[in-house]
């Protein structure tokens, strides 16, 4: 969000709620602006702005109004989970490990057969 559409929405919140900052913070204007330029997302902020302004007659906090832009973040996991998937499609493929799993998989059945048998 840019410094004139965070503004914008200021605007309105003060025209909304005449004591918007009722309590006269120093700074309230600037950790808003900071907050609205650095995590907000202009239209859906614009939007929840305008629907909170017609259903609450209290002012809003900041979380009541701002919504915040998604941002992917890389921390590695997407590419844990695709070699993941390839270390698998490698054992599938190959016939020693399919039939060491079966051969396993068949083992544990008969034994839990015993817990399961009438």
């Amino acid at each position: 969000m840019t410094k004139e559409e965070a503004i914008e929405i200021m605007q309105i919140l003060y025209a909304t709620y005449p004591n918007f900052n009722k309590n006269d913070v120093k700074g309230f204007n600037a950790i808003w602006l900071k907050r609205l330029m650095a995590d907000g997302g202009y239209p859906k902020t614009l939007r929840k702005t305008e629907d909170y302004t017609a259903e609450s007659k209290f002012a809003p906090t900041l979380a009541d109004i701002l919504v915040k832009e998604y941002k992917p973040r890389d921390d590695g996991m997407a590419e844990q989970i695709r070699a993941a998937e390839e270390k698998v499609r490698q054992e599938k493929a190959d016939p020693e490990k399919a039939a060491r799993r079966e051969q396993l998989l068949n083992e544990m059945r008969r034994k839990l057969g015993a817990y399961y048998d009438d």
